[in-house]
């Protein structure tokens, strides 16, 4: 049975209506939104009601307030309502309703809830969750005619995603109020006892357990990871500048006390500083040149090609495509790009510089594989 609508109700459900079942492509009559009214918010109205109310909606989105430049209109600065007369047909015409655009695109929809499927540390229900809510911001149409990217992930996501997603937020703010900041950070480990894998603040030779008075200055995504990049009172003689896991970090507290934090004297250092950065690891470029068979080569493009200096100096044909090989260089930090070629050891090999190659070749000398 309709219930009798409070008088400022039907606007909203109205408008609800038109988010939910119009966009660029669909619009609604207003028979067609007083049945909706009814079938959905049980809400009965009459027509000349409904026609007043959409009137009221297309000056709220296109009239005067909509222009203004601070305001509630703001939070939609694209949503814009349609409320126009069909062709007379048959000596009749009919006044139709439909938002258009919203607060983001459907291109934008499609790249934010796919990165958020993809989230490497995000659990599967967490994700979906969000999705979920930022689909809500399209029409039922739109919806049904994209289909969500299927992903399949590891499903051993990092139980403590809502801590990393508090630190980062945590660093977001003292990186723009210029606030020094301290924390826990740890390392994974395999528990004596169970001999089961655990997360561990325990101080330990491999990591500092107490970061104290951190200046932060720059968030970076690198090779699959947040990083912090800020002074922690290290050796100026090497590099001002450290950086920190921001998934290992924990118990962040901020300093209120802006005396802590250690202004940057060139706002240029910290991006100069990761500049050449690799696995996390920051500092002085130096140049580095490898030689790479024709497999590697794709993942030697993607990940070193935007970096200085990057060139293919030759290549060298073999008696199949498979055999060919090429020889490349660029400027790189060579402390992280170590890491990154020992994981590339049958794919690649490194030419220059000659220490690089020299502290590289005395590893796989020394390791378990030779030595046994």
């Amino acid at each position: 049975m309709p219930r009798k609508a409070v008088s400022s109700i039907p606007i909203i459900y109205i408008e609800r209506i038109l988010k939910e079942y119009t966009d660029d492509d669909h619009s609604l009559t207003v028979s067609e939104i007083k049945h909706k009214l009814c079938e959905v918010y049980h809400c009965d109205i009459s027509i000349d009601k409904i026609k007043q109310l959409l009137e009221e909606l297309w000056d709220f989105y296109n009239g005067e307030f909509s222009a203004e430049s601070d305001g509630i209109c703001n939070l939609y600065p694209t949503a814009l309502m349609d409320y126009e007369r069909l062709c007379p047909s048959n000596n009749r015409s009919k006044r139709i309703a439909r938002m258009r655009g919203g607060v983001l695109s459907n291109a934008e929809i499609s790249y934010v809830s796919d990165s958020l499927r993809s989230l490497p540390f995000l659990r599967r229900s967490a994700s979906d969750d969000l999705v979920k809510r930022i689909k809500g911001l399209q029409s039922c149409h739109q919806r049904r005619e994209r289909r969500d990217l299927s992903i399949v992930r590891d499903q051993t996501a990092k139980p403590y995603v809502y801590e990393v997603i508090n630190v980062l937020e945590g660093l977001d703010r003292a990186i723009s109020e210029h606030l020094a900041i301290s924390c826990d950070y740890g390392r994974y480990i395999v528990e004596p006892m169970t001999r089961r894998p655990k997360f561990s603040l325990v101080e330990n030779d491999f990591a500092k357990r107490k970061v104290e008075r951190m200046s932060p200055y720059l968030l970076v995504f690198m090779d699959e990871h947040y990083y912090l990049v800020g002074d922690w009172g290290t050796d100026e003689a090497i590099s001002p500048f450290r950086t920190l896991r921001v998934d290992l970090m924990r118990n962040l507290t901020i300093s209120e006390d802006g005396s802590d934090f250690k202004p940057l004297k060139d706002e240029g250092e910290v991006s100069e500083y990761m500049k050449g950065a690799v696995s996390g690891f920051g500092g002085t470029s130096e140049l580095v040149r490898i030689r790479c068979n024709a497999f590697a080569i794709h993942y030697v493009i993607e990940r070193f090609s935007e970096f200085d200096g990057f060139r293919v100096v030759r290549s060298h044909a073999g008696a199949e495509p498979k055999d060919r090989s090429y020889e490349v260089e660029f400027l790189a930090v060579l402390q992280g790009f170590k890491f990154w070629a020992i994981k590339q050891l049958q794919n690649i090999e490194v030419l220059e510089p000659v220490s690089l190659r020299k502290e590289i070749t005395d590893i796989v000398l020394n390791s378990a594989y030779v030595n046994r």
